[in-house]
């Protein structure tokens, strides 16, 4: 859990951080945890009337071993740790959390894990940042169940059989086109 990977250090630009954290309503007694504080673009723009506190692996503080607990996270997080990000989060978390992810990750299980621990997103704010793959969106999530603004329908449905067909034709010679320019390559 605790390795890094070049493609989870995306620092988040500053702008958008103070953007992002107007949007999420706190009190100015709530402690503000940043647990992936990079190069402090959330932490060091919360309220100064507000407790922060933070983690970073790269200063040797690993938030998957932190016992800390607050009202709030305010983060950019490893996308590619999100499932246990959002295991941890729920448990840490007095109010709530926010988190500037990527759009693919909020899948349907993640939706449910979210509310099923008894948290609703109450916004989804998509952003761009040059540079960053696709599009990336600003979820807060707030302690409070049966209250999501998204719903999802958990049912994976089939193609028409004859797209489907379609479709197994085109992925099998795409694998194999890709397999002969990757053998002719070595």
């Amino acid at each position: 859990i605790n390795k890094v990977s070049s493609q989870d250090i995306k620092n988040t630009p500053i702008e958008l951080a103070k953007k992002l954290i107007d949007m999420v309503e706190f009190d100015t007694t709530d402690i503000l945890y940043e647990p992936f504080k990079g190069t402090g673009n959330f932490y060091n723009n919360f309220p100064k009337e507000n407790k922060k506190i933070w983690d970073e692996i790269l200063d040797n503080k690993d938030f998957f071993k932190s016992k800390k607990t607050c009202d709030w996270v305010i983060t950019n997080p490893p996308w590619s740790k999100i499932t246990t990000i959002l295991d941890k989060l729920v448990n840490i978390c007095n109010k709530g959390f926010a988190l500037l992810v990527h759009s693919m990750t909020l899948s349907p299980t993640r939706i449910k894990f979210i509310n099923d621990n008894g948290y609703s997103i109450i916004n989804y704010h998509m952003v761009r940042v040059k540079g960053w793959f696709s599009h990336a969106v600003f979820i807060i999530c707030k302690k409070m169940p049966n209250n999501s603004i998204i719903t999802y329908d958990p049912v994976v449905y089939k193609m028409p059989d004859s797209e489907n067909d379609e479709y197994e034709l085109k992925q099998k010679k795409y694998q194999s086109d890709y397999y002969k320019k990757k053998n002719h390559k070595l």
